[in-house]
């Protein structure tokens, strides 16, 4: 009897062993990590969810996704001239719009004064000195402001700004830029919600 029960421990042993998985590398997980699942797109939009503005190239209206999990519209334009039109305001209500080529830009949050946020300070105001077809310009500290002749009425319920195209960079090589939209329409300098949107506009290249 003295002998049977380490044979018998033995064996359990060798049971037990086998039963076990395959102990993972130091460091390692024995189960696979998930990848974060990518943002996906909503249905094509007639416009956009909160100022209604629309992209059009050629004549043509881009298409319009809302990005789930992104806080933004994503549309497309070319490198060259196109338009965004948007629903009518009140003639001295302007157009803010703020483009760069990241997303730290999308920084807004409600009730926050227009003092406190650096592209919206006084004085930040950028856009070509004419009307008629604007530049959209690049700056994450400054505002292209549309108002006035640069605005153009398209119909009897929307008007729009015409653009040649976006500021030519020689270090733009991204393949969008992203855009803050903002219309103040109580006038009360106050970042309010229903009042702003976040834009992820494609750049569709084409070959010479």
């Amino acid at each position: 009897m003295s002998k049977a029960w380490p044979i018998a421990a033995l064996l359990a042993l060798l049971v037990a062993c086998q039963a076990t998985p395959e102990a993972a590398s130091p460091g390692t997980s024995s189960v696979a990590p998930q990848a974060p699942l990518p943002h996906t797109l909503t249905d094509e939009l007639a416009q956009s969810p909160v100022l209604g503005l629309q992209f059009w190239v050629n004549g043509t209206r881009s298409p319009m996704r809302a990005e789930t999990g992104q806080n933004a519209v994503q549309t497309q334009i070319g490198t060259g001239e196109f338009e965004i039109r948007f629903p009518k305001r009140k003639s001295d209500l302007a157009l803010r719009m703020i483009a760069w080529t990241d997303r730290t830009i999308f920084a807004l949050r409600p009730g926050q004064q227009f003092d406190d946020v650096q592209f919206l300070q006084p004085g930040t105001g950028m856009a070509d000195e004419r009307s008629g077809r604007m530049t959209l310009f690049l700056d994450p500290a400054a505002q292209n402001y549309y108002v006035g002749e640069r605005v153009q009425e398209h119909d009897d319920d929307q008007e729009k700004v015409q653009f040649l195209g976006v500021q030519e960079r020689n270090d733009l090589k991204a393949a969008a830029v992203f855009v803050v939209a903002i219309i103040d329409f109580d006038g009360d300098e106050v970042v309010d919600q229903g009042e702003y949107e976040y834009f992820d506009v494609r750049l569709v290249r084409t070959e010479a």
